[in-house]
């Protein structure tokens, strides 16, 4: 199998142009993977201001969507946003989490309730309550992680169903394997994963009278979390961007006790070399499943990058949006899915609430073309050179574009330059998959090749294969 087709961002040596998988996915076949390209995305509505800073699903289970842009928060229902209130900050992450009854909104400074039955908006002011700018929801009790960096969480009252009341100032507890910062709490199969700076833990609810929650024996480890809105939960496994106590950022993994799995590879950690705390801190991670997929993605505002982890096949990709005519993060950096409709938001400073787009013609973003592409070194044994004869690869277009082309470059120093693009049709109206080869391609002693399509249609990679023949010395 061609590298082409293999995970990518493997390769520690090779400068970032070298190894890259952008807006495709891997999908396992036998013998295998394909490149899928990833959904677009499309406008749903645009709210009055933005931009969008957390959006939340009601456990309700209704198809209402509840929206934080700018300063505003919106109730969301069939396509009709309400103003339910507004909030002091308009910038930063807000999370947003709900017991049935009544919605919290963590924001770090001033903190808001939203209460389901009345539909009102208020400021948390229970004297009891600290303030807080992450948490979750677990067996009835909302645990809060305060903002004034002591190491505790608080929980409040079982089933609080007053906005604004619900708290005591004395049900708080620390993390006890290492004194260092809280910073954020992760819900995973009933059990709180509270990710300290530089350890974890998890806890559960033991029923104590005195105060429900005790930590698991056994289950701290010495990695800590790096960001507080960088952490999330898949039906597998917990992820979040960490450390050890020995070494620099990285993405980790776990799904019981014991150390979690280092997941990123080294090409994805020299971007979180250059971040400093406070960026890395800013850092969102969510969670998206489709066609047997579930992908967890990592949105960097500061380095405009989205680096996507596919669960299903261990494999990494990045997904990048157009933005004033250079590539940027992608466009949805918060999703929640409702209904039947992925939404997406976050992007941009407008409050555009985004849907995912498979069918044509929306195999856009936000109206922009979606670049795909997917370079890769193919090195040689020995050090002879090689005589590249014949590149070949088998794209599905899906036949809803009269002339559709794609494009092959190459390096031949190590992705620091690469060759003009030689552009070759993929397919018709009435071809669906088209055999796409380039010849006589010269030699070289390595070579990194580079496929790029940018059409308004959806891009598979069936397949690929290259012919090279060594040289003498």
């Amino acid at each position: 199998m061609t590298p082409l087709l293999q995970p990518a961002y493997r390769s520690e040596g090779l400068v970032a142009e070298a190894d890259r998988c952008i807006n495709l996915y891997h999908e396992s076949v036998p013998g295998g993977y394909q490149l899928i390209g990833r959904p677009g995305l499309g406008v749903n509505r645009t709210l009055a201001t933005g931009p969008i800073r957390g959006m939340h699903w009601p456990s309700k289970g209704d198809e209402t969507l509840l929206v934080v842009s700018g300063n505003r928060l919106y109730e969301d229902a069939a396509g009709a946003p309400v103003d339910r209130g507004t909030l002091s900050t308009s910038t930063g992450p807000v999370v947003m989490i709900d017991n049935g009854l009544v919605m919290l909104l963590l924001t770090g400074s001033t903190c808001y309730s939203f209460d389901f039955i009345t539909s009102s908006f208020s400021v948390v002011g229970d004297a009891e309550f600290r303030i807080a700018r992450t948490g979750c929801f677990l067996d009835g009790y909302f645990l809060t992680v305060p903002s004034d960096n002591t190491g505790d969480f608080q929980i409040s009252a079982l089933y609080m169903n007053l906005p604004g009341a619900g708290w005591v100032a004395t049900d708080t507890a620390k993390a006890e394997s290492s004194p260092d910062r809280l910073m954020t709490i992760v819900s995973f199969n009933r059990q709180a994963w509270l990710l300290g700076l530089r350890s974890t833990e998890v806890w559960f609810n033991s029923g104590n009278a005195l105060f429900p929650f005790e930590r698991v024996e056994g289950s701290a480890v010495p990695v800590g979390c790096l960001s507080a809105y960088g952490a999330v939960a898949t039906g597998r496994a917990v992820y979040w961007i960490g450390t050890s106590r020995d070494g620099s950022a990285g993405i980790y993994r776990a799904a019981g006790y014991g150390m979690p799995d280092r997941i990123s590879t080294p090409r994805i950690e020299r971007y979180f070399a250059n971040l400093s705390t406070v960026l890395l801190d800013l850092t969102v991670a969510s969670v998206y499943e489709e066609a047997g997929h579930t992908f967890v993605l990592f949105s960097a505002a500061s380095v405009d990058r989205t680096w996507v982890y596919d669960e299903t096949t261990d494999c990494w990709s990045e997904w990048r949006s157009l933005d004033g005519g250079s590539q940027d993060r992608f466009l949805g950096h918060f999703h929640q899915f409702v209904g039947a409709t992925h939404y997406w938001g976050g992007g941009g400073t407008i409050g555009r609430l985004f849907q995912s787009v498979h069918a044509a013609p929306v195999h856009q973003d936000d109206g922009q073309t979606i670049t795909r592409q997917r370079a890769a070194s193919h090195p040689q044994e020995g050090t002879s050179a090689t005589l590249w004869r014949e590149y070949e690869t088998l794209v599905d277009t899906g036949g809803t574009v009269a002339a559709p082309t794609i494009d092959l470059d190459w390096s031949d120093d190590g992705g620091h330059t690469f060759s003009t693009a030689v552009s070759r049709s993929a397919g018709s109206l009435t071809e669906k998959q088209k055999r796409v080869t380039w010849r006589r391609l010269g030699r070289a002693y390595d070579r990194i090749y580079r496929l790029t399509y940018a059409q308004n249609t959806r891009c598979t990679i069936l397949a690929a294969d290259l012919t090279a023949e060594p040289l003498a010395s």
